[in-house]
Order: C-alpha cells, then structure tokens, then sequence
C-alpha cells in the first residue's frame, strides 16, 4: 500500500489507525526538523516528509520518497501535538528519533512547544540558530541519548554530566568540562586543547577519570597539531605496529564492531582497561578507543 494510501487510511477512524499500527510498516525512526517551517520525516523503506508552512495550519503537505507527487494532507482537526503523536503510534516508534534546530523557528512560545515531545533521542542544533534561540533550546529540551552542538555555546556544564551516551560538539571548551564528560562516544572540533592538556587528560584518563568513555575524537581546528612527544610524556605507552589490529565491539549494537591498526596503547590503573590512541591528518585528529583489559 502506497504511504499516502497509509496516512489518510489512519486518518479515518481509531479502528484504521489500529489497522495500519498491525501492518508494522518497515520505518527506522521519525525525526522532526524546525526553522522557519516544520518538517516530519518518518525514515524507512516508505519515507515521507510532512512539511507545515504555517503554525497555524495544521494540513501539512507530504512529500515521498520516488519521485511520487507532494500531496496535501487534510487535516482530521490535529492540533500540531497530535500529528507526531499519531505518527509514532501507526508506525510504532517509542519516540521521535532526532529533534532538529537549523534556523529561526517559526514557532515562538518553544516553552509550550516542547511539551509536545515527551521523549526523544536525539538533539542537534545547527550553527544557523541565533544564539538565543540555541540556549533556549539547549535549556528545555533535553534528549535521552544523543546531544549534536554545532556552533559555541558558553553554557553547556549541565548537559554534559547528564550522561548522555553520545555528545557531539563544536566549541570551545576547557580541559575540565571535557574530563567531567560521562558519555560513551565524546566527539569534539576545538581550537582550544594543546599537546600539554592532552598529556594530562590521558594521566586523569589512566588514574580513572572518564569511566564510561569508549570512543573520543577531537579535531584541533587551530594549527599547529598535536606534539605526541610532549603529549605521551611521563605515560608507560606501547606502540602497535600498523599491521596489528585490535577489534572494539559497539556499545550502542553488540552485533557490530570495528577494527583498529597501529597506533599506541595505554592501560588504566584498577580496572586494566585499554585504550588505542590514534592520531592523523599532521596531528590535528586525535582517536582514542577504549576498550576492557
């Protein structure tokens, strides 16, 4: 069945939305992308992008996947709340998948906007926000799982103790924000960090501190890169030829995992942990992948 034939069957009656909720369409996630409009995507084999031009008029028009005309979708008397909510249910998603800001919203109360989203996983603001409109966002909404920050935010320490399992940042912060980080995947662009800073933040990493990190990556955005002599100073290291690899397994799926070559390892006192430090692109991209003794 076509997806527009899906939608609007929904629409119909509680029964019909019952109906298309068993036929388990095949959909990876719904993701909702806010500026001067608001669009949601539901992903999948049948994606289609629900777009509202206006706040106020709550009968989005639909685009697919195929080259299949957009079509306006009549509007059953949703308030915008409803229509993520009857979307997640037909298509069976726990939550919405990524909550997007690339612009000036078009909504202006985000207050009550967000408790149109009880949960989501994900939350990335764009460099094209205003930068109150990105400290408003960063201050109500808040994901379970995944925080993507792409412009400098001064006011960020909240958020990265909350223990979210990924963060994703391009700013500028200090050594101690990035030691009290407790995500599993931690990836940074940042003029800030010197080969000094590196060096200590590998000593705390080997004493104990970024217990739950499994993967970071900075990219120095500020020449000159990293000096590895000075970063490795004082630190007990190993260096692996580059024909010997070592395979991390993905905490997010366990059915997944990855193979790194070369590079040196370091151990952390206690537990015995291992992390594999990289580092390419003239010293300017540092890798370090953490994985149990």
């Amino acid at each position: 069945m076509p997806m527009m034939e899906i939608l609007n069957f929904s629409l119909s009656s509680k029964q019909t939305k019952s109906t298309v909720r068993k036929l388990k369409v095949d959909v990876y996630g719904i993701d909702v992308q806010i500026n001067e409009k608001i669009q949601i995507t539901v992903a999948g084999s049948h994606r289609v992008v629900l777009t509202f031009n206006d706040p106020n008029d709550m009968a989005p028009k639909a685009e697919f996947r195929w080259r299949v005309p957009s079509q306006l979708i009549p509007n059953p008397g949703f308030r915008f709340e409803q229509w993520p909510n009857h979307l997640l249910y037909i298509f069976n998603q726990p939550r919405i998948r990524n909550l997007v800001f690339d612009g000036v919203p078009c909504i202006q109360d985000l207050l009550s906007f967000r408790r149109t989203f009880d949960k989501f996983q994900s939350l990335t603001i764009h460099s094209t926000c205003p930068d109150h409109v990105a400290q408003e966002v960063l201050n109500n909404f808040r994901p379970k799982n995944k925080l993507v920050l792409k412009k400098h935010m001064p006011d960020i320490d909240h958020y990265i103790t909350s223990n979210l399992d990924e963060i994703h940042m391009k700013t500028i912060i200090e050594l101690d924000q990035l030691l009290i980080m407790n995500s599993n995947l931690i990836s940074i662009r940042t003029p800030k960090f010197s080969s000094r800073d590196m060096n200590r933040f590998l000593k705390l990493w080997i004493a104990g501190s970024n217990r739950n990190l499994e993967v970071l990556g900075i990219v120095f955005e500020s020449p000159p890169g990293l000096e590895m002599n000075k970063v490795l100073k004082g630190i007990s290291h190993e260096n692996v030829p580059d024909d010997v690899g070592r395979k991390f397994t993905d905490w997010r799926i366990e059915r997944l995992s990855w193979v790194v070559y070369g590079g040196i390892n370091i151990r952390r006192r206690g537990d015995g942990a291992i992390a594999t430090i990289k580092y390419v692109a003239d010293n300017r991209i540092f890798y370090m992948y953490v994985s149990p003794s």
